[in-house]
């Protein structure tokens, strides 16, 4: 851990997320999980583009590790969230990063994985044939594509104090509500507890 701090404080961390600055549970993670790693690299960096990141890859001075966080509506042009790339883009630029410097280190972290839907298994054979290394929180959607998994969060922000939570309030989630949240359990959850 130690030993892994050291390396990490030689690195400009360059997280990519095309919602960035918009109302989008995964531009608010990308702020939180930049916030919560600044300490430990020598610059973070929330940029809207892999362009941007090949940009400032080509300028720094230090090796970089650029992580794009994945979202099929944040790319190719299906929603007003995504910015200009595009999936083949997103590989392109990347692995152009990883040429700049050979101590560059490139990654995409799925936020969902959809492994029956036509269209998007083009995209999904583009990502997995790429040689980009992919990451996934859902562990059964990494053993069927075969992609590595990892947890999704962040270190837990220090808090002063917690208010006591009044009888009625309200549940939230992140993003859309897709079977990896495990809704049933939180609902079942506030039944137990009375609220």
């Amino acid at each position: 851990t130690s030993e892994l701090s050291a390396v990490c404080r030689a690195y400009n961390l360059v997280i990519v997320c095309p919602s960035h600055a918009k109302e989008c549970g995964i531009g608010r993670y990308s702020m939180h999980a930049a916030a919560a790693s600044a300490e430990n690299y020598k610059s973070v960096h929330v940029l809207e583009t892999t362009y941007q990141a090949l940009r400032f890859a080509r300028n720094a001075v230090d090796p970089c590790i650029v992580i794009f966080q994945h979202e099929y509506s944040l790319i190719d042009f299906q929603y007003d969230l995504g910015e200009d790339d595009t999936t083949s883009s997103v590989i392109c630029n990347l692995s152009m990063i990883q040429q700049i410097n050979v101590k560059n280190r490139t990654a995409i972290f799925m936020h969902s994985m959809f492994l029956t839907d036509h269209g998007l298994n083009r995209i999904n054979k583009q990502l997995f044939c790429s040689n980009i290394p992919i990451f996934h929180t859902n562990r059964d959607g990494c053993a069927k594509a075969q992609v590595n998994f990892t947890e999704l969060g962040i270190p837990d922000f220090a808090v002063e104090s917690v208010p006591a939570l009044p009888k009625k309030f309200t549940v939230g989630a992140f993003g859309f509500l897709s079977p990896n949240k495990d809704v049933r359990s939180t609902l079942e959850l506030c039944a137990k507890s009375g609220v």
